[in-house]
């Protein structure tokens, strides 16, 4: 009930959304391989992958935790918690993923837009296990949808 929200509450539930897809506009283009086709059985386990950020309230402040799902099998494969949403993130999730499940060469990983997954260290890193970009359309913020 409404009614029964202490002054304030509202203020402070949209006062705790936080952005987290930030595009850069220098970045490469990449296309989107997957096209949202999401539905089970449209994949083999460890050949597509899709990844992004979030982020979680704590008593410190905010932390942000990038996971790397298995797209066959649902399964997080890699996640990396920090208190800041740098590059590094996105890859340290990635690093935990390809040493876990030791993707062929090929796997699709696909992201939104944001600067950590365009950056140069995430797509060389993509590149130095032979993995191949892929992200969502420009406005299609729900990537597992």
């Amino acid at each position: 009930m409404l009614g029964s929200w202490p002054p304030g509450a509202w203020r402070d539930v949209a006062r705790s959304w936080k952005r987290t897809t930030i595009a850069d506009p220098d970045a490469q283009a990449a296309v989107d391989l997957i096209k949202r086709a999401f539905g089970p059985g449209t994949v083999e386990v460890d050949r597509v992958y899709v990844g992004d950020i979030t982020y979680l309230r704590t008593w410190e402040g905010w932390a942000y935790l990038a996971t790397v799902i298995d797209l066959a099998s649902r399964r997080v494969v890699g996640w990396a918690i920090a208190d800041h949403m740098e590059a590094s993130l996105a890859c340290d999730a990635l690093k935990m993923a390809i040493a876990a499940r030791r993707p062929g060469p090929g796997f699709i990983m696909h992201t939104d837009r944001g600067a950590q997954y365009t950056s140069k260290d995430f797509r060389a890193l993509l590149e130095a296990h032979h993995g191949v970009q892929s992200l969502s359309r420009k406005g299609q913020c729900l990537l597992t949808g």
